[in-house]
């Protein structure tokens, strides 16, 4: 279960990163 949820704010965490990088 704790590698799920390390896996999902990851991806939240990389999901806005990119975002931001983008702009």
């Amino acid at each position: 279960a704790r590698v799920i949820l390390l896996e999902q704010l990851y991806r939240a965490f990389t999901i806005i990163r990119g975002e931001n990088y983008h702009k």
